[in-house]
């Protein structure tokens, strides 16, 4: 991604539940979040979806997962495409 918007908002969650516990915090992590390698590789957001189907591997209360990655940032709006450092373009 372009932008440093998880960090923040994890570095934000972490100010907000530390002073409730009573113990030190040793990370905080958005769990939907993923690596893409290859071509267009870089840190994407990425969303749950769920398919309920009567079919091996779908059968189960909340279906057989699929992750949808976000094109652009859901906190500052900025594309989630790196740009390349050649050419200033996405990729």
């Amino acid at each position: 991604m372009q932008c440093n918007c998880i960090e923040e908002i994890e570095t934000k969650v972490k100010e907000h539940v530390q002073p409730s516990l009573k113990a030190p915090i040793e990370s905080v992590k958005c769990q939907n979040i993923s690596w893409v390698f290859g071509n267009g590789a870089g840190t994407y957001i990425s969303i749950p979806f769920g398919v309920k189907a009567d079919a091996t591997g779908y059968r189960s209360e909340k279906g057989k997962q699929f992750m949808v990655h976000a094109s652009y940032c859901h906190f500052c709006g900025k594309p989630t495409k790196q740009k390349s450092e050649a050419t200033g373009t996405q990729s």
